[in-house]
């Protein structure tokens, strides 16, 4: 009985231990039981308007699509993934996350939406969709990777001259919710790219 115990105990530590390397908010809303739900039964975390985990709701900045989408590109190289495709004019980029521990490979999808215009600046969010290609359950990493890259591309923004006080605070804003002069954009319109 006592060598159960202490298998059991130790792979619940060694679960905890891995959800606090992948940033897993334990205490935060919604609270305790459900984010162990999620990360325990689910391998794909993706931002989402509204999303019930707060750090997966998606990051809204005041930069054009080019200065985020090259912003992006750095923190990739930053976090040491590798990108398997990309699509320029459409501001979309698939990465590859290895996990340190035991090498799985996680795909991650980024793509930049324009939102508006705000006081003749630009308005851009940032779309992310990470996955595990193996296992029911990726004990929050998918949610860390996601967290890793908007944390990095705020670091990259910041390092630009023409990229300080970027982000901007407040929900997204949905086209439908914003003025018809202030939309730059639909989705499915080819953005300007300038090369």
């Amino acid at each position: 009985m006592k060598i159960v115990v202490t298998i059991i105990l130790v792979l619940a530590t060694v679960v905890f231990v891995l959800l606090a390397r992948n940033q897993a908010h334990f205490f935060e809303e919604p609270g305790l039981l459900k984010r162990l739900a999620v990360y325990l039964t689910q391998n794909v975390a993706q931002t989402e308007d509204g999303h019930p985990f707060p750090e997966l709701r998606p990051d809204v900045f005041r930069a054009s699509a080019d200065e985020l989408y090259l912003a992006v590109q750095d923190a990739i190289i930053h976090l040491g993934w590798a990108v398997s495709d990309t699509d320029d004019m459409q501001y979309r980029i698939n990465a590859v996350v290895t996990t340190q521990l035991l090498l799985f490979q996680d795909d991650v999808e980024i793509k930049i939406r324009n939102l508006s215009c705000q006081d003749d600046k630009v308005v851009t969010a940032l779309d992310v969709r990470s996955s595990s290609r193996v296992g029911k359950a990726d004990l929050g990493a998918n949610a860390g990777h996601i967290q890793s890259l908007m944390d990095q591309v705020r670091k990259e923004l910041r390092s630009k001259p023409r990229a300080l006080d970027l982000q901007v605070s407040g929900p997204v804003r949905e086209a439908d919710d914003i003025p018809a002069a202030d939309v730059l954009q639909s989705d499915d319109a080819e953005p300007d790219h300038e090369d």
